[in-house]
């Protein structure tokens, strides 16, 4: 199941809550990671299909598919697909809903007619293009995620990136988790996938007087350009004590309270082994000494054109979330976010920062208090 928890140290208290926010959650903000890779020009417009099933109660499919020009950040384009489904052992399909922008997802109750979600059986995505071509993933089975025992923060000093592309010592804030790496349905150590987010309160600061002030909850996925993945052959222990997930200074986003929240999700070694090669092709340094780029192996395939090999990749798993409060006081008492250092209105009259002027005009953004806030 998914699993959504609060840490319980520094005073904190320990529940659980329903799984439909966390999925809804991932849905809004979690999204898929952006990949960057380099490889020869001769692959051009080629798709990008990346796709998950988180199983849970409800279970949650989710796909976004695109068009690579080249190989950065800019050059892909979202693209449409004539339909999108998931696929079970037994050949009963679903078809996933269009959210536009090329994402497709579709959450799946416990008990949803003719299609049932369980860790043990293998899925499968199938993708149809409007010019016929039609990709399918391998099938994959999902493995049992092992519940994190603690999530915390503590204040250490360390170096910060300063405004001249140097390092400054400054004082940050450093998260850590307690995690097995075993769990009951599963005697072997898992290969292990952390995503991490805040969601921090704001009281905005409008300009215009039609805007009433308001207080909201700003939900932001962090480290979007990261892959924070853990391989057990690298430590000889079944159990992790104190591991970093995120590390960051201590900004106006804590002036009036934050959440901090870690998603631990389980993989198999083929999908480690895939972001573990999406991480070396997307921060390559340019070194001699690095190992040359090369095309990522993808478990997606054009059932009919080999040659046309799709960039990406579809894994199932489970999920485990746990969320600690951070109080301004523990941090120091930061200025709050809202006015903006610089003043609500730039020399030309523009607003300085979105959030300051309407909190409710960015995304992931509420007046309602999330049912894991508690200070």
């Amino acid at each position: 199941m998914m699993i959504n928890r609060r840490s319980n140290k520094h005073g904190r208290g320990r529940f659980w809550i329903g799984a439909t926010a966390c999925c809804l959650a991932f849905i809004v903000y979690g999204c898929l990671d952006v990949i960057d890779i380099e490889v020869s020009g001769e692959a051009r417009e080629k798709l990008v299909i990346q796709g998950h099933l988180i199983v849970g109660d409800p279970s949650l499919v989710q796909v976004k598919v695109s068009k690579l020009f080249d190989f950065t950040a800019t050059s892909k384009r979202p693209t449409t697909a004539r339909q999108v489904s998931l696929i079970d052992e037994n050949g009963r399909s679903i078809v996933l809903k269009s959210l536009g922008q090329g994402d497709y997802a579709i959450s799946i109750p416990r008990d949803y007619p003719d299609f049932s979600v369980e860790l043990g059986r293998f899925y499968r995505l199938r993708l149809e293009t409007f010019d016929g071509r039609i990709f399918e993933s391998d099938p994959e089975k999902g493995l049992a995620v092992p519940r994190m025992d603690d999530l915390s923060f503590q204040l250490v000093q360390g170096q910060w990136p300063d405004a001249t592309g140097g390092f400054r010592p400054q004082e940050l804030i450093r998260y850590t988790i307690d995690t097995p790496l075993r769990t009951s349905e599963q005697d072997d150590d898992l290969h292990l996938r952390w995503q991490t987010e805040w969601t921090f309160k704001v009281q905005d600061s409008p300009y215009q007087h039609w805007i009433e002030q308001k207080t909201c909850y700003v939900t932001q996925q962090l480290d979007v350009t990261a892959l924070d993945i853990f391989a057990p052959r690298a430590y000889e222990t079944d159990y992790l004590f104190d591991h970093v997930v995120y590390e960051n200074a201590i900004t106006r986003n804590y002036g009036e309270g934050l959440v901090f929240t870690v998603i631990q999700q389980s993989m198999d070694e083929n999908a480690y082994n895939y972001f573990d090669q999406v991480a070396q092709n997307t921060f390559r340094e340019g070194s001699m000494f690095e190992r040359p780029p090369g095309t990522l192996v993808s478990n997606i395939h054009n059932i009919t054109d080999a040659e046309d090999a799709p960039f990406g990749y579809f894994f199932v798993t489970q999920q485990d979330t746990l969320h600690t409060y951070v109080s301004p006081e523990a941090v120091g008492s930061p200025p709050h976010y809202c006015p903006p250092p610089g003043g609500i209105l730039t020399m030309s009259g523009y607003c300085a920062d979105f959030i300051c002027c309407d909190c409710l005009s960015v995304d992931n953004s509420t007046v309602t208090k999330p049912d894991f806030w508690e200070e």
